[in-house]
């Protein structure tokens, strides 16, 4: 829904080798932990998209990662993406209500 709405811009990418994306959806605990492990054994690095509502507390799929997991991870040469701030239904949200979760979300993790 949100890409839907973003705004779009073409891009011509010249890569000389085959790319992957590998992204961590919400940043449980276990993908600071195991998920960090098994990308650096693979000397590559990942993208962790952290809510900042639900840091250090407990998601739908288990513990999520700590603030000072999620500025680990950051040290680690990894990118923390933005989500949206408090993880609520989007198809429930008007489209302004949709902008102002992922500002705060980008505000916070500019404070932290």
């Amino acid at each position: 829904e949100v890409a839907k709405r973003a705004a779009r811009a073409t891009a011509t990418l010249r890569i000389e080798r085959p790319s992957v994306s590998v992204t961590f959806d919400d940043f449980l605990s276990t993908a600071a932990t195991t998920g960090v492990s098994v990308l650096e054994a693979a000397g590559v690095r990942g993208t962790f998209y952290a809510n900042g509502g639900t840091i250090g507390g407990q998601g739908e799929l288990g513990p999520v990662a700590s603030i000072a997991q999620l500025r680990a991870v950051r040290d680690r040469g990894h990118e923390i993406g933005c989500h949206t701030f408090s993880h609520p239904d989007l198809f429930q949200l008007r489209e302004e209500e949709i902008g102002e979760e992922l500002d705060r979300n980008a505000a916070w993790l500019q404070r932290v």
